[in-house]
């Protein structure tokens, strides 16, 4: 009996430490993106490290890049990622998981709104440093909302992900990011500020929401 309570003490501890862990990194990305808001206020036409990246990387220009590029992209657009999500949950809620249904639809149905909205508040004109026949986006630049559905995506497999085989998800997740963010930027469409602050509050929401809506309840069931 004895024992029984001690394991359960220590699961309560273990529990707040992973609820302090995440409210850590919801400070932690929330202090970037206010960053990043303050000098992009600043600096609406892009920041000096901003401009740099964009030029390297042009400088890297291959027809085969430009190709894939082009291709890739498109695979962290909201029409893409939501309805992947949409059917996780669609499953989740069929095997009787419907908290984590649940929180997925919140986050989703959220974060749309949630991007659009800060598009059009910063309002931050696209850069156009170079000519290119890409399509040009017609709705602001920040933050860049291919890194906010790819991030929300990862983050959210990554937090409803047991524990066990979480590290190749993480890894797996975070080349898709990364890769997402290098075709915004090899196309010229984005700033990188643009892409780090749609990772940073894509990151705050999905934790913020998870921390709010059932992090007790889905942290002790699957672990």
């Amino acid at each position: 009996m004895a024992l029984s309570q001690d394991y359960s003490s220590f699961k309560k501890r273990l529990f707040s430490v992973k609820c302090v862990s995440y409210a850590g990194f919801v400070f932690i990305c929330s202090i970037v993106f206010i960053s990043l808001v303050i000098t992009v206020h600043y600096n609406p036409l892009g920041l000096g490290w901003d401009q740099a990246i964009l030029i390297a990387l042009h400088q890297t220009h291959q027809p085969i890049l430009d190709h894939w590029a082009k291709i890739l992209t498109d695979l962290g657009i909201w029409i893409v990622t939501a309805p992947v999500l949409g059917l996780i949950a669609l499953i989740l809620t069929y095997q009787q998981q419907w908290q984590k249904g649940v929180y997925i639809a919140i986050t989703v149905f959220g974060a749309i709104p949630l991007s659009y909205g800060l598009k059009h508040l910063f309002n931050r004109p696209r850069p156009h440093l170079w000519s290119s026949d890409v399509a040009w986006p017609t709705n602001p630049s920040f933050p860049s909302g291919h890194a906010f559905s790819s991030m929300m995506f990862v983050t959210l497999i990554i937090l409803l992900w047991p524990w066990r085989g979480r590290t190749w998800v993480v890894l797996a997740g975070s080349l898709f990011v990364i890769l997402i963010g290098w075709t915004r930027l090899y196309l010229g469409v984005h700033y990188p500020s643009d892409i780090l602050a749609g990772w940073s509050i894509a990151i705050a929401w999905c934790v913020s929401v998870y921390l709010i809506y059932s992090p007790g309840q889905t942290i002790q069931k699957d672990e």
